[in-house]
C-alpha cells in the first residue's frame, strides 16, 4: 500500500509546524521543497500540497508542477490580506481558506480534497511508526513489530479518535464478540501496547471512562524516534 504525503510548503515557521504535527497526527509523511519526500520506506503519492501566502510565491513552481498532475493545493491567506489577493494563486489551488490553521481546518481541506477511499486504503505514515490496517502490520524504522491482532485493532481506533476519551465500551465494539470480555479485556491490550511500543505516556486513562491517546505527547514520542 501506498503512503500519502504532503507537500508542506508554508514559508511561516509556525504554520510550516502546524502542517508537520497535524498531517503527522492524521498518518500523512510531509516533504519540503527543499528536502524533497525522502526515502519513506514504502511507495508515497503526494496527494496535497499547502503553502501560505509568500510559499506560494516562493514555491511557484512546485505548486505548478504539483497542480499539473492533478495534486490539488491549498493556500492558507491571512485575515487581513485575503480579500485583496486570493485571484492570483488560483491557478495553483483548489482552496484557498482565509483563517488561522487549527486542526479542524486542517482536517477539512484533508477531507475535502482526498476522496474517501484513497484516505482509508493507504499506509498510515506516523513518524517512524507506519501501519496497514487490512493487513495488520506494524512497522517501525523499517522493522516489522509483532503485536496481536486485537492490539492492532485497539491501537488503530486510538489513533483514529486522536485526542478523544474513548470508553472501554466503545473499544470492545470493534473486537470479535468472542472476545468481548469486559473492561479486563481491554485493559490487558492497552497494558501490552504501553509495554511493548513504549507508550506508558501517551496511552492516558480516563477515570470511569476509559483511555484516550494524548495527541500532544505522541506527535512528541514521534519525533523523539525520528532523530
Amino acid at each position: 500500500m501506498e503512503i500519502l504525503s504532503i507537500m508542506n510548503g508554508a514559508a511561516d515557521p509556525e504554520i510550516r509546524e502546524k502542517i508537520k504535527r497535524f498531517a503527522l497526527l492524521k498518518g500523512f509523511l510531509t516533504w519540503t521543497p527543499e528536502t524533497g519526500p525522502g526515502k519513506a520506506g514504502a511507495p508515497h503519492k503526494t496527494v496535497l500540497a499547502i503553502t501560505d501566502m509568500e510559499g506560494a510565491e516562493v514555491y511557484k513552481r512546485d505548486m505548478e508542477r504539483l497542480y499539473k498532475k492533478e495534486c490539488p493545493g491549498a493556500i492558507l491567506f491571512s485575515r487581513e490580506k485575503a480579500i485583496r489577493y486570493p485571484e492570483k494563486n488560483r491557478e495553483l489551488a483548489a482552496i484557498c481558506i482565509s483563517c488561522s490553521l487549527s486542526f479542524q481546518t486542517f482536517q477539512k481541506i484533508l477531507f475535502g480534497n482526498i476522496q474517501e477511499d484513497v484516505m482509508k486504503n493507504r499506509r498510515y505514515c506516523f513518524g517512524k511508526l507506519q501501519m496497514e490496517k487490512k493487513q495488520h502490520l506494524l512497522i517501525e524504522e523499517g522493522r516489522e513489530l509483532k503485536i496481536g491482532p486485537y492490539e492492532f485493532d485497539v491501537l488503530f481506533f486510538l489513533l483514529e479518535h486522536m485526542g478523544r476519551a474513548v470508553s472501554r465500551e466503545e473499544i470492545n465494539k470493534i473486537l470479535p464478540q468472542r472476545k468481548r470480555e469486559g473492561g479486563r479485556n481491554v485493559d490487558t491490550h492497552i497494558k501490552n501496547l504501553r509495554r511493548r511500543l513504549d507508550l506508558n505516556d501517551v496511552i492516558l486513562s480516563v477515570r470511569s471512562v476509559g483511555y484516550r491517546i494524548d495527541d500532544e505527547r505522541f506527535y512528541q514520542k514521534m519525533m523523539e524516534k525520528q532523530e
